[in-house]
């Protein structure tokens, strides 16, 4: 039985309060810096990606009830820990889906136009200079999308828009046929630019290395 008489989500990573306290309302009270006397008290977490939830987080953490992660991965969640515990730790699937593909597409562009060193160019009065960079363009080239889920699903759309060709590659989900290749060692010695949108497990740690580069 919690030790309070209103229920205590901590956040654990920046997580402003103007973002959570309406979505939590009435009945919870939302601390974004918590102090250890909150997290003794606290019931639920609401963890950012870079917080590594571990041992001695749970030992701090008597009322814990549950653990909810801000995106998808759950690398820093001792889960082994949480399943002695019986909490559950849930995920937001869908939630950074548009933000992570346009991000993705921002830096495909800002790679293939060379916006950091023109934009230098730019700011010192040196634009007589761009001849001197390359810049691509991305109508014709291919694109090869490693994790085809909601993330990568998404990449795809947006490239074919640009008049890019796709492919992808993931052993677990179902790809368009116009987007499937016969294997990874297929897309990455086709494609002109390559994207990962994979969780990090012990199967994808180290996926692309210098052998990858090779092929």
């Amino acid at each position: 039985m919690s030790k309070t008489s209103t229920q205590i989500i901590v956040g654990l990573g920046p997580i402003a309060t103007e973002i959570v306290a309406p979505i939590l309302g009435s009945g919870f009270v939302y601390v974004e810096n918590p102090a250890p006397k909150d997290l003794e008290v606290a019931e639920g977490a609401i963890v950012r990606a870079a917080f590594e939830f571990n041992k001695s987080v749970f030992d701090s953490m008597p009322n814990l009830k549950v653990i909810a992660r801000t995106g998808v991965g759950t690398e820093l969640v001792d889960l082994d820990e949480a399943d002695s515990r019986n909490i559950p730790v849930i995920i937001t699937p869908g939630s950074n889906t548009n933000a992570v593909a346009e991000g993705t597409f921002a830096q495909i562009l800002h790679l293939s136009k060379r916006l950091g060193p023109l934009t230098k160019l730019v700011s010192a009065g040196n634009w007589n200079e761009r001849t001197n960079y390359l810049v691509g363009d991305l109508e014709g080239q291919t694109l090869g999308i490693i994790g085809y889920g909601r993330i990568g699903a998404r990449v795809a759309k947006i490239a074919s828009a640009f008049g890019m060709k796709v492919f992808a590659s993931d052993p677990f989900a179902v790809i368009p046929n116009e987007f499937s290749v016969e294997s990874l060692e297929y897309l990455l010695a086709n494609s002109d630019v390559i994207t990962l949108h994979l969780p990090l497990t012990d199967q994808t740690h180290g996926l692309i290395g210098e052998s990858a580069f090779k092929v």
